[in-house]
């Protein structure tokens, strides 16, 4: 008959739990020194129960000791790039947390001024807005005039780089293209009536 799975949940029983520990504490400590003894590692280990007026140390608290003191010591140079010590992780952790909270309070508060301003637009009044929805849409308001006058700038300069570079297009004439057309237009004058590039028509026959 194949083992009942372990639900991990807090034994009720102080009786069970306490037996459970011990039995299970001897497991640990017994696979332990079988890894360390196996792959050559060290290993030590710490386990406080809050109901205990002492930790249990493994496997002595030498041992434990100058296994802690060596763990503190290395964690200060520098290791693998993944290696972090706990209250480093959760600070990185908190940090991510925080940063990702904060980005979608805003995104709901975005939404939240969005329907607000387009109610108002529709004819809502102000009088039913509270401070803080004033002041947001004040912020929204104050973004979208922000990114509106960014993007005028941006298109007007990209207009006035388009109209300096036909300028200088014009103005950079290599003398052969002078020449054409200097005869081109002197070609049009003699042979008759062909306007130039001003609309001027010249006259039909040329006497020198």
């Amino acid at each position: 008959m194949p083992r009942q799975k372990t639900k991990h949940t807090q034994i009720l029983s102080e009786r069970v739990r306490k037996s459970t520990f011990k039995r299970r504490l001897d497991s640990l400590f017994k696979k332990a020194h079988e890894l360390s003894v196996l792959c050559g590692v060290e290993i030590v280990i710490i386990v406080h129960n809050p109901k205990e007026s002492h930790s249990t140390l493994w496997p002595s608290y030498d041992q434990v000791m100058n296994g802690v003191m060596k763990f503190v010591a290395r964690s200060k140079e520098p290791g693998p790039k993944k290696m972090v010590l706990h209250e480093k992780f959760l600070s990185d952790k908190l940090k991510s947390m925080t940063d990702r909270l904060l980005k979608l309070q805003k995104k709901n508060d975005e939404t939240e001024m969005g329907f607000l301003m387009t109610q108002l637009l529709e004819g809502g009044i102000f009088n039913v807005l509270d401070m803080r929805q004033l002041n947001g849409l004040d912020q929204f308001v104050e973004e979208k005039m922000k990114k509106l006058e960014n993007r005028y700038n941006e298109l007007a300069g990209a207009q006035d780089q388009l109209l300096c570079t036909n300028n200088l297009h014009h103005i950079q004439m290599t003398p052969a293209m002078a020449e054409n057309r200097i005869t081109t237009s002197f070609t049009d004058w003699n042979q008759g009536g062909v306007p130039d590039e001003f609309g001027s028509v010249w006259p039909t026959n040329f006497y020198p």
